[in-house]
């Protein structure tokens, strides 16, 4: 097998185990912070920028009237997010192409990927300095570091903390598909409504309710869409759907891609929204059966702790921490995690790994419970008809890689010693208090001291 210098010279024997063969969905944003590590990739630097797309914005009621726009993306952030990131995009990305291009990309760098993996269990040794997984079946893979990527209800939690914290629903579900489309000869009500824009740009249209959120996306050859509704709000047929799929609200309900209802249950829940144009409901017939994706929005409160006790095991993206669709940041934090620890490797050696992981974990814990934040407040705000907060300097012109570099020495000698560290990749002037999802907005609002306070700009 092949080495993989460019991530991280000192690691060998890279070997990815993905338990889905597909990867569904529509599409989402990897913000500035995260793409700035591509450049070490030229190659699939050039890919993902061809497989992006800067759209139009519209926000509308749900009857279609105008409330906001045309917008450009990038009116989502601050006045000084974008004084520090001149030219900045806030692109979109297709979510099955994303993941088909990144895979072609280790298969230029030798590093061999199976699908069909499930993890069973894990495991850590430290005397051998050696963790690993037990599949589905019944096999065993061991290595010197395991990233468990696995998820909101993934197996890793046991290790990691010795039982699994429970996720919480937030409330809501969600279904979002993309697919093909090829322009009027397919529906010329689809391409009227939503036709390219000047210079061929595509454009989103938001159908804002509240008790739904829907987002229609299309570009030169595909639409995607989404539709976020409140699952408590269900009647009849629906309701008993949604607790046959979703479960109860007892810590363990649903957040699963695997299932694929029948379009025919999204138009029954549109049903009480008569106004959506007809447009809407065309495209939501136009989805090929068998592509849409139903799921729960998960959450749990933040969890300090992503690594195993001997630091051989490491937990990245939603099974670290969760976020809510709100915060605009899931994909984005999940790249940051993998570039802090790929660059804290980088600097420990093989010697050092479970010291790096431990690093890593720092480094990324208050930001990242920051924009967990953010995304609770966003939701809070978005329920009452607020508007959605801004997306900050700090957060858009962050470098992951740069940071850990910086920091890595001062957070060793805190986990090791015990000396002082302070995270200087959150909002300036913000002092870290742990929060829960039951208390912070209201927190906030009454002028407690919370993650949400500092310069957020």
């Amino acid at each position: 097998m092949k080495p993989f210098p460019k991530a991280v010279p000192h690691v060998q024997n890279v070997e990815t185990l993905i338990c889905f063969s597909l990867a569904p969905g529509d599409s989402f944003t990897i913000g500035p912070s995260a793409r700035r590590s591509l450049s070490r990739f030229p190659r699939l630097e050039r890919e993902v920028d061809a497989l992006s797309w800067d759209p139009v914005m519209h926000m509308r009621d749900l009857g279609g009237r105008l409330v906001r726009g045309p917008m450009e993306r990038t009116d989502m952030l601050s006045a000084r997010a974008k004084a520090a990131v001149p030219g900045c995009k806030l692109s979109r990305q297709s979510r099955p192409r994303l993941y088909v291009a990144m895979l072609e990309h280790l298969r230029r760098v030798g590093v061999p990927v199976e699908h069909g993996a499930e993890v069973r269990e894990y495991f850590e040794d430290e005397n051998c300095g050696r963790a690993g997984v037990v599949l589905g079946d019944g096999s065993r893979r061991e290595a010197d570091l395991v990233i468990a990527a696995d998820g909101v209800h993934g197996r890793s939690w046991e290790l990691v903390l010795g039982e699994e914290v429970p996720a919480r629903p937030s409330g809501d579900a969600m279904f979002r598909v993309s697919y093909p489309f090829g322009g009027g000869l397919q529906d010329p009500v689809i391409d009227a409504e939503y036709p390219l824009l000047e210079g061929d740009r595509p454009q989103v249209n938001g159908y804002i309710g509240p008790d739904i959120q829907l987002f229609i996306a299309r570009t030169h050859d595909e639409i995607s869409w989404s539709l976020a509704h409140k699952v408590c709000q269900n009647k009849g047929i629906l309701l008993k759907y949604c607790a046959d799929h979703y479960g109860q609200d007892d810590g363990r309900a649903r957040e699963s891609w695997d299932h694929h209802p029948p379009v025919e249950k999204v138009l029954e829940l549109l049903e009480n929204h008569k106004e959506l144009p007809e447009a809407v409901r065309r495209v939501i017939r136009a989805t090929p059966e068998g592509t849409l994706v139903d799921y729960r929005i998960m959450w749990r409160d933040p969890q300090r702790t992503w690594t195993s006790p001997a630091g051989r095991v490491l937990q990245l993206g939603d099974a670290a921490h969760t976020f809510h669709p709100s915060s605009g940041n899931g994909g984005t934090q999940a790249v940051e995690d993998a570039v802090s620890i790929a660059k804290c490797l980088s600097i420990a050696g093989k010697g050092g790994v479970e010291w790096a992981t431990r690093v890593s974990n720092l480094l990324r814990f208050e930001r990242v419970s920051c924009l967990q934040a953010f995304g609770i407040y966003n939701q809070a705000s978005k329920k009452k008809g607020g508007a959605l907060g801004e997306l900050g300097h700090w957060i858009i012109a962050h470098d992951p890689e740069a940071y850990a570099a910086e920091k890595y020495e001062e957070a060793l000698s805190h986990l090791q010693h015990g000396t002082p560290f302070v995270s200087t990749n959150t909002p300036p002037g913000m002092v870290y208090a742990p929060w829960s999802i039951d208390t912070l907005v209201d927190e906030h609002e009454n002028g407690a001291v919370t993650v949400l306070g500092g310069d957020w700009s």
